[in-house]
């Protein structure tokens, strides 16, 4: 359409775990690795609210949702989202919708969360 073809996103960072060995209780260790580099993503905020309970009385959770061009296939369970300084949690395991609804480039919504404090 032609809404879509004047629509442009922007770039993010997918990260994925790497075991990188065993610590001294056998229990494997990991470190965060560049595994995809995205454009045209379409960022939009979804919420900012307040972490409840006493471990974080002073926490935000920023809570995101990245549309994902169809060009991109791979699983995104347990990724991280680098997006403009920040890094956010991928929730769950987006899937994609139906081709036959949606006629954009974009095809799979993506909720991610920050929490800070």
């Amino acid at each position: 359409s032609k809404e879509a073809a004047m629509i442009k996103g922007s770039r993010i960072e997918i990260h994925s775990p790497i075991e990188t060995g065993t610590d001294m209780f056998n229990i494997p260790t990991t470190k965060w690795g560049l595994e995809a580099v995205l454009g045209d993503v379409l960022a939009a905020p979804a919420s900012t609210q307040d972490v409840e309970g006493t471990i974080r009385p002073n926490g935000d959770e920023i809570t995101m949702d990245f549309y994902i061009p169809k060009t991109y296939t791979a699983s995104l369970r347990g990724r991280q989202i680098h997006h403009q300084g920040n890094i956010y949690e991928v929730i769950g395991d987006p899937q994609p919708y139906p081709e036959e609804n949606t006629p954009t480039r974009w095809n799979r919504v993506v909720h991610a969360r920050k929490i800070e404090g």
